[in-house]
């Protein structure tokens, strides 16, 4: 793999060599409290490994480049676990798709319970952490993951820092399955508990114990919401352009990235009637 490979090449010639991998290294979520101890995806026989665009391996293959960096240099080696990330630049659309549908107003359909947990980690707090730890040159193994709130609280959170009076409701997971919605795309923040309750209940126990601390969560989400919308890094409207902002002056505490431009708009799901 290029891991192992550049792990042969850096042995010794570096003092620290840092990994950047994902949680998604995991087996399963199928329990809350998941640790670093926590057993590993393992790459299916006959699994085409230079797919690079096959989702269904990606945690095992992450997993064996952690298992690769750790043989060649375990003195070495600082292998980083990031969860469900957020902020300037964000590929995956998700945190930038709720809070359009949320500064338009009305009614907006976020998943199936309001209490379902969320864990969302500001990327420019995961690169402060990745320094510091360059920094101390400190090693082994640690999930990076933000603080565990709910579903209800982000909606309100993002609601609030765009000034749209909108509300989130909630439906059963048969009924938005039934609706053709996809979690985690047509539904950004939805996961059935049925078949991952432990997703968004990654333990970040160890990061902390690092010195992983973030900001407060709802300043760290609303400068999150704020600063995406003033550096344009998702369609915003004119009309509410101005409005966001003074929250952004006030709240965020990075300078806005330079402006590209936005992103091709998803697909619209389909509508669903609120629960009576």
């Amino acid at each position: 793999s290029n891991t192992l490979h550049t792990a042969l090449a850096l042995a010794d010639r570096c003092e620290q060599y840092t990994l950047v991998s994902s949680i998604s290294v995991y087996r399963d979520f199928a329990r809350a409290g998941m640790d670093e101890a926590s057993p590993v995806a393992s790459i299916p026989e006959g699994a085409d490994t230079d797919d690079l665009t096959d989702h269904a391996t990606l945690g095992a293959r992450l997993a064996s480049c952690e298992l690769r960096l750790a043989e060649v240099c375990p003195e070495k080696a600082m292998i980083v676990r990031p969860g469900l990330l957020a902020g300037p630049f964000d590929p995956t659309e998700r945190l930038p798709r709720l809070i359009r549908r949320v500064e338009g107003g009305g009614e907006v359909l976020a998943g199936s319970d309001a209490d379902q947990p969320v864990q969302l980690l500001d990327v420019r707090d995961l690169a402060g952490f990745l320094l510091s730890c360059a920094a101390a040159r400190a090693t082994g193994l640690v999930n990076a993951v933000g603080s565990v709130t709910t579903l209800r609280e982000l909606c309100e959170t993002v609601a609030d820092a765009t000034h749209s009076g909108a509300e989130c409701y909630f439906a059963p997971d048969h009924h938005l399955a039934r609706a053709g919605l996809e979690p985690m795309n047509h539904l950004p923040f939805w996961v059935p508990q049925a078949g991952y309750p432990g997703y968004f209940r990654v333990s970040g126990v160890r990061a902390a114990g690092m010195g992983g601390g973030e900001r407060a969560r709802r300043q760290q989400r609303r400068c999150c919401a704020c600063h995406q919308a003033h550096a344009h890094h998702f369609q915003t409207t004119s009309r509410d352009a101005p409005a966001l902002l003074p929250a952004c002056s006030a709240i965020c505490f990075v300078s806005p990235a330079a402006p590209r431009p936005p992103p091709p708009t998803p697909p619209t799901p389909p509508a669903l009637p609120a629960p009576r």
